[in-house]
């Protein structure tokens, strides 16, 4: 079921989803994004898994990636990197925040191959009904699941001032958004095999 226009909170209309493809992939060896599960792209298969819940996606790569992603999918949003002040998943998403500084953006990272609709059906609710905090996520065990969350672009304001300001450019996202306000949903046992993601060839055989 859609969130309806008039639920109380934040408005679903504002969200922009992300798949998240511009990592180095440097422990995969290839582009992770361009990988294939059931004679489908993991960039594709996330994108289009995204698009059941948001009728705005786009995909966010590297300057190196673009022409390859244009061609299997020329349709398609593509987000280059434009920013230069922070390094690792921070760079995709501030610089498709920098496209887009009105909206609130759901992260979806290109390899996480078993995500499931209803997971982020869920945050999204939580997100409709909580209009006060700057990020959404998922906490597995001790581990917060950056990379399927929601940032708002008043916590993605917040982030690219800190960063912006400091000569570091490494960035931990779950140390960094500690300093803001957050609403944090528990994973349940049964959902943990949902946040897997893949970073090397054997872990591949786990994919279900």
């Amino acid at each position: 079921m859609r969130l309806s226009k008039n639920m109380p909170g934040n408005s679903s209309n504002k969200l922009i989803g992300v798949v998240l493809c511009g990592g180095k992939s440097s422990r995969m060896g290839s582009d992770k994004g361009l990988l294939s599960v059931n004679s489908e792209r993991w960039f594709e298969k996330n994108f289009k898994l995204v698009l059941k819940i948001f009728s705005r996606v786009v995909v966010s790569i590297n300057a190196l990636q673009y022409s390859n992603y244009k061609e299997i999918q020329p349709n398609w949003e593509y987000i280059e990197d434009s920013v230069d002040f922070v390094e690792g998943p921070l760079v995709g998403i501030l610089s498709v925040h920098q496209k887009y500084p009105n909206n609130d953006l759901f992260i979806l990272a290109c390899d996480m191959i078993n995500m499931e609709e209803s997971i982020i059906r869920n945050l999204v609710s939580a997100y409709a009904f909580n209009s006060e905090k700057n990020f959404y996520f998922y906490l597995n065990g001790i581990y917060l699941e950056t990379l399927c969350g929601i940032y708002t672009s008043k916590g993605l304001r917040e982030i690219s001032k800190k960063v912006n300001s400091s000569s570091n450019k490494n960035f931990a996202i779950h140390k960094l958004i500690s300093d803001y306000n957050s609403l944090i949903i528990q994973v349940s046992e049964g959902n943990k095999k949902s946040f897997a993601n893949f970073n090397t060839s054997m872990e591949i055989d786990n994919i279900v």
